[in-house]
């Protein structure tokens, strides 16, 4: 294998593929990148065997062949090789030469043959997703993944393909968050899949511009083609949990409130919670919600009022201050909607205004109230 390339170019390559490259693992050919040139192309993979990424980059005076090499290591060395062009080569025992303006350089690398295949999706479904809203939805309803490795279905989104509408959801048990998108998406049959967090918080920033990429869906793995560098997953093999029927249809206090003032008051007074309930208690009544805390280990407490437009009965109810702030972080409008029933039922948070052909609802569970708040 041969190839010369720009300094920058063969770096920015390698830095994406870096981020799916284990720190350790049982399979030490999973922390190195695999070169392969063909045809003057040089495609850049990596794995961790979940996710993998694979990018092409044209390539000169290039010679066809392929080579494992430790991925950390080539990383800090084209890092910090002067701006240029590069030759790297390898022999048959793989040995990899790297030479530049400033001196050559020797790495041993391994055999091609022992890194995992990138994956060939055959009879998939392709949909085209603005890159604007792929970024959209994994930013309004990730946050809402769990971390739960004993319930691997919540560990992803779940995406439902309908002809004219996708929906995602995320869940932890605590809070849900659902998008609703009017969009053709042109599949033939409705799917349901279960898409990684890992994979998505990898993409996103990846996303950029109002191009649209290339969402590529078949029975085991998804696929999004950015440009020239495609990023696979394996979908999660689980069943996801009926979620609409956890979302509260009842609901008939509504709270209008503007969402700056809420969060800043909660940001505030969140500081006084116990450090291990996280207990916030909102007590709203005509026109008020008044925000408190207190930790009795401390002895510290806070409390604020804020206005908000509300005329049903008093309720006092009480929420994880963490998963309120997240919430709330998450409504891009002025104002919000808040919808309850009872203190021990699930509230619902909604944008005053929904955005153009979507439909954005978050739930989050409430907390029994003790005496701390």
């Amino acid at each position: 294998m041969k190839f010369s390339i720009e300094r920058e170019a063969i770096h920015k390559e390698l830095q994406m593929a870096n981020r799916v490259v284990p720190v350790r693992s049982t399979l030490p050919i999973l922390t190195c990148v695999l070169l392969n040139v063909e045809d003057s192309k040089l495609r850049i993979s990596s794995t961790d065997i979940e996710v993998t990424i694979s990018s092409e980059v044209d390539v000169g005076n290039s010679e066809n062949g392929s080579v494992a090499i430790q991925s950390k290591l080539l990383n800090d060395i084209i890092g910090v090789l002067p701006q240029g062009e590069l030759t790297l080569s390898s022999d048959e025992k793989n040995f990899v030469t790297i030479e530049c303006s400033s001196g050559s350089y020797s790495i041993a690398g391994k055999s091609p043959e022992d890194f995992p295949a990138v994956p060939v999706l055959e009879d998939g479904e392709t949909i085209k997703i603005n890159n604007e809203m792929m970024h959209r939805i994994i930013e309004k309803t990730a946050f809402a993944v769990s971390a739960d490795m004993l319930r691997p279905a919540l560990t992803g989104v779940l995406f439902e393909f309908k002809d004219d509408k996708l929906t995602t959801v995320a869940t932890d048990g605590h809070r849900l968050a659902k998008l609703s998108i009017n969009k053709s998406t042109g599949i033939k049959e409705d799917k349901r899949i279960i898409i990684p967090k890992k994979f998505l918080s990898l993409i996103l920033s990846a996303l950029s511009g109002s191009e649209e990429n290339n969402f590529t869906v078949t029975e085991n793995h998804v696929m999004i083609t950015l440009g020239s560098t495609k990023f696979f997953t394996r979908i999660i093999d689980e069943k996801y949990p009926d979620y609409s029927s956890v979302i509260p249809t009842e609901n008939d206090k509504e709270i209008n409130v503007k969402v700056e003032g809420f969060l800043s008051s909660a940001v505030r007074v969140s500081i006084f919670a116990n450090k291990t309930t996280q207990q916030i208690k909102l007590t709203i009544s005509n026109n008020n919600i008044k925000i408190s805390s207190a930790d009795p280990e401390s002895g510290g407490s806070g409390s604020e009022d804020i206005d908000c437009n509300y005329s049903g009965e008093d309720i006092e109810i009480g929420f994880n201050s963490e998963y309120l702030k997240d919430i709330l972080r998450q409504i891009d409008t002025d104002d919000l909607i808040m919808t309850l029933k009872a203190p021990i039922s699930a509230g619902l948070v909604y944008p005053a205004e929904q955005a153009e052909n979507e439909v954005y609802t978050i739930l989050l569970m409430p907390i029994r109230l003790t005496e701390e708040a």
